[in-house]
C-alpha cells in the first residue's frame, strides 16, 4: 500500500512541473558596409591632402553615428573621429596638413554604428616632392674658391677654399669630387665637404659606381666611395689626358710632340688595347673627352701662331679621327645625355694673321660672340644646332658642361652663364673669372 502511494506522488508532482523556458535569442544586428567613394587628392599647398568619402551603401541595423579615420606613413600613426552628419546623403571632407613631400601616407576609413565597425576602405597618398632646383658647381678663380650657385642664378656660396682646386666631376648620385691640397674632396647633399683619400691631386673621372679615377706619376688609380685605392693600368710613358666609361673602362692618353700619339683603353677584366692614331697635328697639350660607348674626342692644337684647334672624333677601336666640324672658330665642349657630344662655337676665329706677325689685307678680326652650341649624335653626325646670343667666349676657351634635360653651363673668364636647352639669350649666372664646371640635380 505504501508503494502504491509513493508512485502516485511521483506522477503527480511529475505532471505540476513545467520544464523552464528557454532564454531568448539576442537579436542580429547587420554591421554597416564599408564607407563609398573614399578619394584623397592634394591640397592647396604640397604638405596638405584632401580626403572625402560618402556613406555606406548599406547602414546595417542601426543607424552609423561616426567614421574612424586612421592616418599612417614616415613612421606616424594618428586616429581621428569624424561625427555622422544627419543627412546621410552628404559627403565627408578633411584635409590633413603637414605631410612631408615624397613621403607615402594612408588613410584608413570605418564606419561605426551600434552593431560595430564597416569593413575597412583604405587609400594613398603620396606628396609632391619639393622641386629642387638644380646646382652649378665651379671653381672662382680670382678667389681660389669651389663655389656653388642655383641654376637660376644667385650669389655664389663658398663651398670649399683652397689655391690648387682641381679635377672637378660629378657621379650619378649628385656627389662632387675635386682635389685640394693633394687630397680627393668630396661635396655631398647639403654641400657638406670630406676627404676621400689623399695622396691624390690633379684632373679626375668617375664611373657608373662611384669610383673616381685619378692618374698618380704613370699609374692610373681607381678610389672606391670608400676610399680604397686600385691601380687599374701602369702606363710605359707620360700620360696626357684619360677619361673613363660608365662601366668603367678607362681610355688615356700618352704625351707626345708629334702628329702620332698612343691610346691605351683598359677595359674591366681585359688586357689593356693600345693604338696609334694620326692626330693630323701636333698632339701635345691637347685635351681628350670620352662617351660610355668608348668614343672619345681629342683636342687637337696645331702648333705655331695660328692658334688654331679642333676636337676630331675617335671612335672605339679606331686608329683614324673623323672630323665632327669644319669652322674656323673657338670652343667650347662636353659630353653630355645620351652620349652627345657639344660645341660651344664662336662667330669666327682668325688663323695665321692677326695671330702671325704679317699684316693681312683686309685685316682679319677674331668673333668671339658665341654663335650656336653645335650637338653631334654619338655616331659622328649631326643633331643640329643650338643657336645661343648674349655671351661671348674669351680667347682662352671655357668649360661647358650639359644638364640632364639639355641645358648647357659656361664657365670662363668672362663669367658663368647659363643658356637654355632651346637655345636662345644666356644667363649670367655670378660675374668672375671661373673654370671648371659640373652641375647637379
Amino acid at each position: 500500500m505504501k508503494r502504491v502511494l509513493v508512485l502516485l506522488c511521483a506522477v503527480l508532482m511529475g505532471l505540476v512541473w513545467v520544464a523552464p523556458a528557454q532564454a531568448a535569442a539576442k537579436p542580429t544586428w547587420e554591421k554597416p558596409t564599408a564607407p563609398s567613394a573614399v578619394v584623397v587628392a592634394a591640397g592647396k599647398t604640397p604638405a596638405q591632402a584632401v580626403l572625402s568619402w560618402s556613406s555606406p551603401a548599406k547602414a546595417g541595423s542601426k543607424k552609423i553615428y561616426g567614421y574612424s579615420i586612421v592616418k599612417e606613413g614616415g613612421g606616424a600613426r594618428s586616429v581621428y573621429w569624424q561625427k555622422a552628419d544627419r543627412n546621410t546623403s552628404k559627403g565627408y571632407v578633411r584635409t590633413f596638413a603637414n605631410l612631408k613631400p615624397g613621403v607615402r601616407v594612408s588613410f584608413t576609413v570605418k564606419a561605426w554604428s551600434l552593431a560595430g565597425s564597416s569593413p575597412a576602405a583604405t587609400v594613398t597618398y603620396t606628396p609632391a616632392a619639393a622641386a629642387s632646383v638644380p646646382t652649378v658647381y665651379s671653381v672662382d678663380t680670382a678667389a681660389g674658391r669651389l663655389v656653388a650657385v642655383p641654376t637660376t642664378g644667385g650669389t655664389p656660396v663658398t663651398v670649399f677654399s683652397a689655391p690648387d682646386i682641381s679635377g672637378l666631376v660629378a657621379d650619378a648620385s649628385g656627389n662632387v669630387y675635386f682635389t685640394a691640397g693633394g687630397a680627393l674632396k668630396k661635396v655631398a647633399a647639403g654641400g657638406v665637404v670630406s676627404t676621400v683619400a689623399t695622396g691624390v691631386s690633379g684632373d679626375l673621372d668617375v664611373d657608373q659606381a662611384g669610383n673616381v679615377y685619378a692618374v698618380n706619376g704613370r699609374d692610373i688609380v681607381r678610389i672606391s666611395p670608400a676610399g680604397k685605392k686600385t691601380v687599374v693600368f701602369t702606363a710605359t710613358e707620360d700620360v696626357d689626358h684619360f677619361t673613363v666609361t660608365a662601366a668603367g673602362a678607362v681610355t688615356v692618353k700618352y704625351v707626345t710632340e708629334s702628329v702620332e700619339t698612343t691610346i691605351v683603353t683598359i677595359a674591366p677584366g681585359e688586357a689593356p688595347a693600345s693604338r696609334v692614331v694620326d692626330c693630323l697635328a701636333y698632339c701635345f697639350g691637347s685635351g681628350m673627352l670620352g662617351d660610355d660607348a668608348g668614343t672619345v674626342y681629342i683636342n687637337v692644337v696645331a702648333t705655331g701662331a695660328s692658334g688654331f684647334s679642333w676636337w676630331p672624333r675617335l671612335a672605339a677601336g679606331a686608329t683614324v679621327v673623323e672630323s665632327v666640324e669644319n669652322s674656323l672658330v673657338r670652343f667650347a665642349a662636353a659630353v653630355g645625355p645620351a652620349d652627345r657630344f657639344y660645341l660651344l662655337e664662336t662667330t669666327h676665329l682668325c688663323v695665321g694673321p692677326p695671330h702671325h706677325p704679317e699684316d693681312p689685307n683686309p685685316p682679319c678680326v677674331d668673333d668671339d660672340t658665341v654663335k650656336q652650341v653645335e650637338v653631334i649624335n654619338p655616331d659622328g653626325t649631326s643633331a643640329g644646332a643650338v643657336p645661343v646670343s648674349g655671351l661671348t667666349l674669351p680667347g682662352q676657351g671655357g668649360d661647358l658642361a650639359v644638364d640632364g634635360k639639355g641645358a648647357f653651363y659656361l664657365a670662363s673668364s668672362n663669367g658663368l652663364a647659363g643658356i637654355p636647352a632651346a637655345g636662345g639669350a644666356a644667363t649670367v649666372l655670378a660675374s668672375g673669372s671661373f673654370r671648371d664646371v659640373v652641375v647637379v640635380g
